[in-house]
């Protein structure tokens, strides 16, 4: 390629086949080497491996049979199964989409044995001595990409977290100690080399038991597109959601235990949030009342705990977000106890006096349930309960998760017929100004004014269709 002996563009292509399938192929010695050391040995430039997934001078030239558009051939890589009957990496097309992952599976299907239809995760294939460490070990970066940080707990403590950057997926070393999942022998042999990350995680993930949380409010989003796991902080942050649909899904868990972290299934105070990422400083402030909802409010002179009921009626929580507190209790399982963190049901509520007959009404009728959420996916106004409703479980904490997509093809075609609105209701002010002016310069005007319609419409479009 450098001495224009090779066609540039069929270099790139070999170059991007190499780099996705485990490194470059040295001509002399015919070894495959490891990027970084193909860089070392004058194989490959750095400039030519940063342009490998450039769009622009090395645009995606590979067919997807299943979604039928252009792709890298690490993305269509990433989408095989590996088939221990042929030795060889298989393309899943069809209505099962067999390597999608979801939240509720903790893993996808990686390899198959063709012969007789059997289907197991990269880790099963592993440990049933289907595939070897290297085979493993390959199909694991196709599907996570595991990395590992130092914190330290409120205490001062060290802690080792790690967290897989595609799925969100979030692991603490030392509790997975406290809690057998992991054992100090294992341990070890991952800080001596032994072991790998990919396989320290696995091994967490063989022996966690995760229950699905009822009473579990919406924990965070699903990206669709990206497979992962977000906060609600995230989901409006990368434009999923409104503002105002945070604070209320935020609400409902600042009033329920405690502000969720998706990936790690961790349900910690605001002051924790706030160090974690998981709120920003005006949200914080916004949710200090609901926190209070369901530590219990103080009151001023008796020093007693007050329920959500009795704030209200001691003007300690306006009407408004005492309402929603109790729905927002009331609908993941019941409200919420501050001194014993007991959840009573609606009828045991009404039958107490701790609401009054036309809240009890309003709360049992859903026609009178507020509409104050968008839907993450549909972009449509919901209701909490339905938001509970269309909400899975995350198999990684228990905890419920939204479905989010981005809306930028409804964005853009509104815009545009917003765009052909005004310029049509400028064409109609104009014609009237003219009423007045020589006939013979309307259709000039008028024919002038719709080519310019046209063509930039015309270019509308075509930016659209290239999007």
């Amino acid at each position: 390629m450098e001495e224009r002996i090779f066609d540039r563009y069929k270099g790139k292509k070999i170059l991007e086949v190499q780099v996705a399938t485990g490194g470059l192929v040295n001509p002399v010695t015919g070894v495959r080497v490891p990027v970084h050391i193909a860089v070392d040995e004058g194989l490959l430039n750095k400039e030519t491996l940063q342009s490998l997934y450039d769009p622009v001078s090395n645009p995606k030239g590979y067919h997807n049979p299943d979604t039928g558009h252009k792709a890298y051939y690490s993305e269509i890589l990433k989408a095989c199964l590996y088939d221990i009957s042929g030795g060889m990496f298989l393309f899943p097309f069809g209505e099962r989409h067999l390597t999608s992952t979801s939240p509720a599976s903790s893993h996808r299907v990686s390899v198959v044995n063709s012969s007789c239809g059997t289907e197991m995760s990269a880790y099963e294939a592993f440990k049933g001595k289907h595939i070897d460490k290297k085979t493993y070990l390959f199909l694991s970066q196709q599907e996570t990409d595991w990395q590992e940080m130092s914190t330290s707990d409120l205490t001062g403590n060290p802690l080792h977290i790690i967290t897989d950057v595609k799925s969100g997926r979030q692991l603490c070393l030392e509790s997975a100690l406290s809690q057998r999942f992991l054992e100090s022998s294992e341990l070890e042999s991952y800080r001596i080399g032994l072991l790998s990350i990919f396989e320290i995680a696995d091994i967490i993930f063989s022996r966690m038991v995760v229950v699905e949380d009822v009473n579990s409010p919406i924990a965070g989003l699903w990206d669709v597109t990206q497979k992962k796991r977000l906060s609600v902080l995230q989901g409006f942050q990368q434009g999923f959601t409104d503002r105002a649909t945070a604070l209320r899904l935020l609400e409902a868990q600042a009033c329920t235990g405690g502000i969720c972290d998706p990936s790690s299934g961790d349900r910690v105070t605001l002051t924790v949030a706030l160090k974690k990422g998981l709120l920003d400083e005006a949200l914080s402030q916004q949710l200090l009342q609901f926190e209070q909802a369901f530590n219990g409010f103080i009151h001023l002179k008796t020093a007693k705990t007050l329920s959500i009921s009795q704030a209200v009626q001691e003007s300690l929580l306006s009407k408004d977000a005492g309402f929603r507190c109790i729905e927002f209790q009331l609908l993941t399982g019941g409200l919420i106890k501050p001194d014993t963190r007991d959840r009573i049901s609606l009828e045991e509520v009404i039958q107490s006096g701790l609401v009054d007959k036309v809240t009890a009404t309003v709360l049992r009728d859903e026609k009178f349930h507020t509409k104050s959420l968008t839907c993450p996916k549909t972009k449509r106004r919901i209701t909490f309960k339905e938001a509970l409703e269309r909400s899975v479980y995350d198999c990684h904490t228990g905890l419920r998760l939204l479905e989010a997509t981005k809306a930028h093809v409804n964005k853009l075609l509104q815009w545009m017929s917003n765009v052909k609105q005004t310029m049509s209701n400028n064409g109609d002010a104009l014609k009237d100004s003219n009423a007045n002016t020589d006939a013979s310069n309307k259709p000039q005007v008028n024919n002038a004014y719709v080519f310019g319609v046209s063509c930039f419409l015309g270019f509308l479009m075509l930016t659209f269709v290239c999007l």
